[in-house]
């Protein structure tokens, strides 16, 4: 044989052997870049709902705190009222229940209480 086809067969057993070595490490970076894909992919995906979470979260808060003040306000009115702090509302608010009806003298359409309904809460207010 003569000294270049060896120095050829040598040189093609050399590149395949580097090849072969440098294979796996390409198929490494390849499977890294597409893990590191699929991990950017998902930390997108868990920030928009944690974001939306968030938010729903937030909006949730707001009608809370809203029926929370509702409460209070209403638990507010019911102690002025048991303190006789709100007469004025009360005076102020057309009579319309049962209980109101019955103290004008009125019948169950709340008309009707004219004078007589008039001279008893004006006797009450003077004894009370």
């Amino acid at each position: 044989m003569s000294t270049v086809v060896i120095i050829i067969i040598i040189a093609v057993v050399v590149l395949v052997v580097l090849g072969l070595a440098v294979l796996p490490a390409a198929r490494r970076r390849k499977q890294e870049r597409e893990l590191d894909n699929r991990r950017e992919e998902r930390v997108d995906l868990h920030k928009r709902e944690a974001t939306e979470s968030q938010l729903q979260a937030d909006l949730a808060e707001q009608e809370a705190a809203q029926a929370r003040a509702e409460a209070d306000a209403h638990a507010t009115r019911a102690q002025m009222h048991e303190h006789g702090l709100a007469d004025e509302d009360l005076e102020r608010e057309p009579r319309t229940g049962p209980a109101d009806r019955e103290a004008v003298g009125g019948d169950e359409r709340g008309g009707g209480g004219g004078v007589r309904g008039r001279e008893e809460g004006e006797t009450r207010d003077r004894r009370g």
